[in-house]
């Protein structure tokens, strides 16, 4: 299982109903350091020596397939997207389920709902939130499903590509901030 990416964890709010937020380590924290300084250099074989020591940072799979797309390497991109989803499964929490519904008010949704930073906070960072709007751990994991999403259609995996859009739709709303429902 990585260890230096954010792991999902369970928040229960008052009124009981549940979501999902990401809590980075000191771990996933030093390595996005890492990238950080690897990408301001803009070389590529930095970023590939970057891998090799932490071949599941997620958000280092991210950039390294956007870089293989821009290069014309789209088998190459599609490998590491797939790689940035399995550490994404790997940080789901214990009670992440896709298959399990709870039931709110009239309708029953799966439980995947992910707790998301205020809209507002990006102007403003509130006291008692642990990270603004900009800088939630879990737009990497969003992005990682996204780009996924559009391999599977680009493979002609329609139907597949359209449970993922499912899924993200299932997380996100009522915010939608990916638009997927367009």
């Amino acid at each position: 299982k990585p260890d230096d990416t954010s792991q999902m964890v369970l928040v229960l709010s008052e009124d009981g109903a549940v979501s999902f937020d990401f809590k980075e380590s000191d771990a996933s924290t030093r390595s996005l350091e890492m990238l950080q300084s690897v990408v301001s250099q803009e070389d590529p074989e930095l970023l590939q020596r970057y891998l090799q020591r932490s071949p599941f940072s997620l958000e280092g799979l991210l950039v390294m397939a956007e870089h293989h797309r821009r290069q014309g390497g789209y088998d190459q991109a599609r490998e590491l997207i797939r790689r940035a989803v399995y550490t994404v499964e790997c940080a789901f929490a214990p009670d992440f389920s896709p298959f399990e519904t709870l039931d709110v008010g009239s309708q029953s949704r799966p439980r995947v709902r992910l707790h998301m930073p205020d809209r507002s906070a990006r102007s403003a960072q509130s006291l008692d939130s642990p990270h603004s709007a900009l800088d939630w751990p879990g737009w990497s994991w969003l992005r990682a499903l996204w780009m996924h999403m559009h391999c599977l259609a680009g493979q002609g995996m329609h139907r597949t590509s359209l449970e993922v859009c499912k899924l993200l739709l299932a997380a996100t709303l009522p915010q939608d901030p990916l638009r997927a429902v367009l």
